[in-house]
């Protein structure tokens, strides 16, 4: 499966949303750095967030939010995550790490304060294959694929892809939305880091955390 998704919510005080749609929201704009392949040996989480941030933005304009706040602590919580599950190639919210087992845990460890705390976690694979959809392998051991139908080669992600892709997942998905329309989400954090074990050249694991 070249996906998955889990959610989490932790806790909140209150969550309320808006469903006012405004025409004047715009599609993501990206950095040229953010449009580069992402280095799966050393990625730039803060640029990753950036993006995922950008990604996130219409959808939250449409149902009357601001795009939210990045925050270093809850990257570095996002991080500790995604590297765990790379590490331990064991996609869950809850791993077997001291003191860092759960969401609260890896973000009391990164400094963060908080009173409402959620997370959602994601795989996708390292090149841009469409969800339900067939693709050819040109040459495994180089990493060589293409489209069936149109011929084209598929390309390794960049910042902006994955983020694209994986916003769009969350967001079709209820309990991912839910975190990310959070009237309590105010500011965000993402991380990925790769896992190159995965099938078709590896795949990258997802953190997102939000808090108040």
């Amino acid at each position: 499966m070249l996906l998955q998704l889990r959610f989490f919510l932790l806790f909140s005080f209150a969550m309320s949303f808006a469903t006012a749609a405004f025409p004047a929201c715009q599609a993501a704009r990206f950095t040229t750095a953010q449009k580069a392949v992402i280095a799966t040996g050393s990625p730039n989480q803060a640029l990753f967030t950036d993006a995922v941030t950008r990604a996130l933005a219409a959808h939250l304009c449409k149902a009357g939010r601001n795009a939210l706040a990045t925050d270093k602590h809850l990257i570095k919580t996002a991080r500790l995550h995604s590297k765990n599950m790379a590490r331990l190639h064991k996609f869950s919210h809850k791993l077997p790490v001291a003191g860092q087992k759960t969401v609260a845990q890896r973000a009391r460890k990164a400094g963060v304060n908080w009173h409402f705390l959620a997370e959602n976690i994601a795989r996708l694979s390292r090149y841009q294959f469409q969800a339900n959809r067939r693709f050819q392998i040109l040459n495994a051991s180089r990493c060589q694929f293409a489209n069936p139908a149109s011929g084209k080669s598929i390309p390794p992600h960049s910042y902006a892809s994955l983020a694209l892709a994986v916003s769009a997942q969350w967001m079709a998905s209820s309990g991912h939305r839910k975190n990310i329309l959070n009237r309590n989400s105010k500011h965000m954090g993402a991380a990925v880091v790769f896992d190159a074990s995965g099938p078709n050249c590896g795949h990258f694991y997802i953190t997102q955390v939000f808090s108040d």
